[in-house]
């Protein structure tokens, strides 16, 4: 697993560029799967809107990913962590923040102390994206709110079409911010290719990489050679997208798209 994580980030590289531009120019709104929406203890009996437990996945495996559930109480605080079925024994404690629009997710662990990273709803608050930053290796997940993690993927499941916002670092405003309109597109054939639509412009791509334990697909952005890393939900409705560029050392340097399929 250690050299397939480093055979990923090999493959990562301008993609980082074209992203970056379009968090300036994307900004207009942050809609398309949803940034949160009336997020936070809004909800009825000042019960926290993400509160409930969540299934799916985190990426790649050991002693943080794998499968993965997380229970969150209404006061946003998260009560238990497992890995693969098991009590986690790196993450220790944590919560989410009140949003509204966008939430802060923040694990206590063992080894590292407090890590801080986007939790990523679509607009019903059903699906999420995660994108923790572990020392050096920055992890990608998907989860379901009440879902299922035990379900089986095909490669063919992420054929189809796409819709939802991307987030990444401003550097004019100098903290993170959301873009949208961001499309996917993923074509049947060997490899799957796939493009990705956003306002700066489309990137196109194969993905020639397939986990079934892990609901991953992974691969290359055509002109770049960008790395790119998608989770899938356990309904198969939504897609966490992680773009890696070569040489990444901290959470600024990622970008990440949150997908519901369309219709």
């Amino acid at each position: 697993m250690a050299g397939l994580l480093v055979r990923w980030v090999c493959y990562c590289a301008v993609l980082a560029f074209p992203l970056a531009i379009a968090a300036g120019c994307g900004s207009e709104g942050s809609g398309g799967a949803g940034t949160g929406g009336a997020g936070g203890v809004g909800g009825s009996g000042g019960v926290h809107a993400l509160a409930g437990t969540w299934e799916g996945h985190l990426f790649p495996a050991g002693r943080l990913g794998g499968r993965l559930t997380l229970s969150i109480d209404g006061s946003g605080e998260i009560t238990e962590v497992l890995i693969d079925g098991s009590t986690s024994t790196e993450i220790l404690s944590g919560e989410v923040d009140d949003g509204p629009d966008l939430f802060t997710m923040t694990w206590v662990t063992d080894s590292i102390g407090p890590i801080a990273f986007p939790f990523l709803t679509d607009g019903g608050h059903v699906h999420a994206a995660i994108a923790p930053f572990f020392g050096p290796v920055a992890l990608i997940g998907a989860v379901e709110r009440d879902g299922s993690a035990t379900t089986n993927f095909f490669e063919s499941d992420v054929v189809g079409s796409w819709k939802g916002y991307g987030y990444a670092y401003d550097q004019d405003a100098l903290d993170f911010a959301p873009f949208s309109p961001v499309t996917v597109e993923a074509t049947a054939g060997t490899p799957i290719q796939f493009s990705v639509t956003m306002p700066s412009g489309t990137i196109t791509g194969l993905l020639p990489d397939f986990a079934n334990l892990f609901a991953f697909w992974g691969g290359t952005a055509n002109v770049s050679g960008a790395r790119v890393i998608a989770i899938m939900s356990p309904d198969k409705q939504f897609i966490a997208v992680e773009a890696l560029p070569v040489g990444y050392d901290n959470l600024e340097d990622l970008t990440f798209f949150a997908v519901n399929r369309e219709p």
